[in-house]
């Protein structure tokens, strides 16, 4: 009977050890959503829910990425609540944070079970500048063809943005300026300009938000922007080219081609060039032309080989002309040269039927010539003869 008094009694003071302990609980208040790069407030407060005070001071610890930030609690009673106020100031749309009482143990407690609170979340938001470029036409004088451009700047952000500079950028022109803008409200745009920059197929035209800067923003990269100001350039194209698809060797032949300027400017005198298998056979001379203009041209060809070879027509061929596209000044086709058959009155007829001259005349003149004399004596009478 003694024996069981004692365990009773033994086990009751155990209990009483047990739950005549302090137990810290934290807890925390605070608006989830903040304003970038503002400062604000969070409340915390750590509170002694057990039945005995605590002995010891300790510590509060709030984690937040990768930054520490304590709170020194004292000694509580039961019942006791400790409050403190930290400021924070976001720099990232997204910040979590924990909350553990008596991080570092000093306080013996009834419960190590409650002392920790995680996944708390502030929502940040900020200001988000755009630059946005507007060709609003083009205009030509005698200096060359100029744009009329205008910058939109816009805040796509959450927040409003305070007064910034946009800045308009064109090298070739001289253009460098900041303009004032703002402030903006989320979604509110300003527009700014106009600026005059000259064409250039090189350099584009820049607009820069918040050039400073002074507006705190996430996403810094979408601040700029560019337009391309190309200038009005000449097209030179080979539009038509012919010539007899079957030749004789020897006697010349006509050919045709036609050039023209497909582009949006005018262009300056050029040359279209005339090749049969490489060789060449006419640089014609093509004079300026008009936007839409066309050049027919004629030139002489003849074979010196049998076989089949490419005429090719090659427009600019000295590639003086800074044009629009430079893969369409090009036209081939195909002719095939053959020796043993003249040409007379657009039909065909083998060399050994043709009548020879009945004058004898031509043999004296003949004998008195010289060997290439008579070749080119010969040439000349059959292309008289016969039409070549």
């Amino acid at each position: 009977m003694g024996k069981m008094l004692v365990s009773s009694l033994a086990i009751a003071l155990f209990a009483l050890c047990i739950f005549a302990l302090p137990d810290y609980v934290p807890g925390v208040s605070y608006s989830p959503n903040q304003q970038a790069d503002t400062p604000f407030e969070m409340n915390f407060t750590t509170t002694n829910v057990g039945n005995h005070s605590a002995n010891n001071s300790s510590m509060t610890l709030v984690q937040y990425g990768i930054g520490l930030g304590p709170i020194t609690v004292m000694a509580l009673v039961p019942g006791q609540v400790h409050r403190a106020t930290l400021g924070f100031t976001c720099h990232e749309p997204l910040v979590q944070f924990n909350v553990t009482a008596d991080m570092y143990r000093a306080v013996e407690e009834s419960s190590e079970l409650n002392n920790f609170i995680g996944q708390y979340f502030i929502n940040c938001s900020a200001a988000n500048m755009i630059a946005e470029i507007r060709l609003n036409g083009s205009f030509t004088n005698a200096s060359g063809t100029y744009y009329i451009a205008s910058i939109i700047t816009r805040n796509i952000g959450g927040v409003p943005a305070g007064s910034s500079q946009t800045r308009a950028l064109h090298q070739p022109s001289g253009i460098n300026e900041l303009a004032w803008v703002g402030p903006l409200a989320p979604g509110e745009s300003a527009e700014s300009g106009p600026w005059f920059p000259r064409c250039s197929n090189t350099v584009p035209f820049m607009a820069v938000a918040d050039a400073s800067p002074v507006i705190f923003e996430f996403n810094e990269t979408d601040n700029s922007a560019s337009a391309p100001l190309a200038c009005p350039l000449p097209d030179l194209t080979i539009t038509a080219l012919s010539a007899p698809s079957l030749m004789n060797i020897g006697p010349f032949y006509t050919g045709s081609v036609a050039t023209r300027n497909n582009g949006s400017a005018a262009s300056p005198a050029t040359n279209t060039r005339i090749t049969l298998g490489g060789n060449l056979v006419a640089n014609l001379a093509i004079p300026a032309l008009q936007v839409n203009e066309t050049r027919p041209s004629n030139f002489s060809i003849r074979c010196w080989h049998e076989g089949r070879f490419p005429v090719v027509a090659t427009a600019d061929s000295a590639d003086v002309v800074v044009e629009e596209s430079e893969n369409n000044n090009v036209r081939e086709i195909s002719v095939r040269c053959q020796s043993g058959v003249v040409r007379a009155n657009n039909s065909q007829m083998p060399l050994d039927k043709v009548e020879k001259p009945k004058t004898t005349r031509s043999e004296g003149i003949f004998n008195s010539l010289g060997l290439g004399e008579i070749d080119r004596a010969v040439e000349g009478f059959f292309r008289w003869m016969f039409g070549g």
